[in-house]
């Protein structure tokens, strides 16, 4: 099991065992997800299962969304899974049943 998060500094909020398999990418970064997918094939011979549960949380109105925020949100919450998904399907086909779970959630207000 690997953990990614935005930055170095997350990552030291994990326990001990797991912080050898904390990848720092922030996938506001174009080239987070070709980080991630090496990083990964470069100790791994396939992969079971991709979680895709980073989002950026969206709570403004339309008045206020700008359009850096907008496209952070795109990124992070579109793109990069599709692209995790694409950097990693090589490794996905050598798993005898891999399996791709994308989460997602709803801001109310």
């Amino acid at each position: 099991m690997y953990f990614h998060g935005p930055s170095e500094a997350e990552g030291r909020h994990l326990p001990a065992n797991f912080k050898k398999r904390y990848i720092a990418a922030d996938l506001i970064d174009p080239d987070a997800t070709e980080h991630i997918a090496t990083r990964l094939a470069a100790s791994e011979p396939h992969l079971d299962v991709l979680v895709n549960n980073a989002a950026i949380g969206l709570a403004a109105s339309l008045e206020d969304l700008t359009r850096e925020r907008l496209q952070a949100v795109i990124e992070v919450d579109l793109i990069a899974p599709i692209q995790l998904i694409r950097s990693l399907l090589p490794m996905l086909r050598r798993s005898a049943s891999a399996a791709v779970v994308n989460l997602t959630s709803i801001h109310d207000q």
